[in-house]
């Protein structure tokens, strides 16, 4: 986890009233998959609460024009979430990168799927597009390609969406963006 940039952090705080606060995220197809950590507070009741989850939710939104925010608990329940929502199951396969936190992959194998890796481009720490062309390929000759692919923006620094989204249109596979360390990261100036 990361802390958001000073841009966000005035639009969280001005509804929050925190002075600090800490936010995981991940997209997948107009949709951002908020997981929020340290906000919640114990009720009357026992349970733990997010004050105004709503509220939140449709500043995110609006922040990021997104038409849809669901929030979570963590980014690693966001991601597992985004998999279940485009149907990741049994046998699926998906890829990640072997550079990034466990979730970037527990969230497919949680939903029975194999996970395999792509190798990174070792000047971003990103995906490699080169690596990851030939991988498709590869997987295609031999009619095994994946249902999706979870590429990751290390350390904020965007990974080359453009090229992945072509391919994904090529190869016809689902993309679910661990963003969780870019939230508030732009590219192509549009926010990741």
């Amino acid at each position: 986890m990361y802390r958001a940039d000073e841009s966000l952090n005035w639009i969280l705080l001005e509804f929050l009233s925190l002075d600090n606060f800490w936010i995981q995220a991940t997209a997948h197809n107009g949709c951002v998959l908020i997981g929020i950590v340290g906000f919640s507070y114990p009720t009357s009741e026992g349970v733990w609460t997010f004050p105004s989850i709503g509220n939140f939710e449709k500043k995110i939104a609006k922040t990021f024009s997104s038409k849809y925010v669901v929030s979570s608990n963590s980014g690693s329940s966001s991601l597992h979430l985004a998999c279940l929502a485009i149907g990741i199951k049994k046998g699926d396969i998906v890829w990640t990168v072997p550079i990034t936190y466990a979730a970037s992959a527990n969230c497919a194998l949680n939903c029975g799927a194999k996970i395999d890796f792509v190798d990174i481009c070792d000047q971003t720490f990103n995906i490699s597009i080169i690596d990851l062309k030939k991988k498709l390929k590869i997987a295609k000759k031999k009619n095994n390609l994946p249902k999706a692919i979870i590429p990751v923006h290390l350390g904020g620094q965007p990974y080359e969406q453009k090229e992945v989204w072509k391919l994904s249109k090529k190869y016809n596979f689902k993309i679910i963006e661990d963003a969780s360390h870019a939230i508030g990261a732009k590219h192509y100036g549009e926010s990741v």
